[in-house]
């Protein structure tokens, strides 16, 4: 089993995660140098810091992703799909359409 390669980090991926991450922490900690941030308030803008980048990496998964292996919709968008296909219309089967759905009062 082939192992990932190791992370290549460089230089220029240290400064723009430095730069990243002391935007970061301005903008939780507004009134604060960086110096005179607490331990706690450094994990806190490290944390974000990471979040914000993690996400980032997972929204350009998913676009990779669907331009990848994303089908287009097999009908044209005005043909209606046939009823009883998993694409049609919605039935209620008889018996439960007087029933409500959870959180519906009325």
């Amino acid at each position: 089993m082939a192992t990932p390669p190791a992370l290549q980090t460089t230089f220029l991926h240290a400064a723009v995660y430095s730069s990243l991450f002391l935007q970061m922490a301005q903008q939780l900690f507004p009134q604060q140098t960086y110096l005179a941030l607490s331990e706690d308030q450094r994990r806190v803008a490290q944390n974000e810091t990471d979040n914000l980048l993690t996400r980032s990496k997972w929204r350009l998964e998913s676009r990779v992703f669907q331009q990848a292996f994303g089908m287009a919709f097999p009908f044209p968008p005005d043909q209606r799909v046939p009823d009883g296909t998993v694409l049609g219309d919605m039935t209620i089967p008889e018996g439960q359409a007087q029933r409500k759905l959870p959180g519906q009062y009325m």
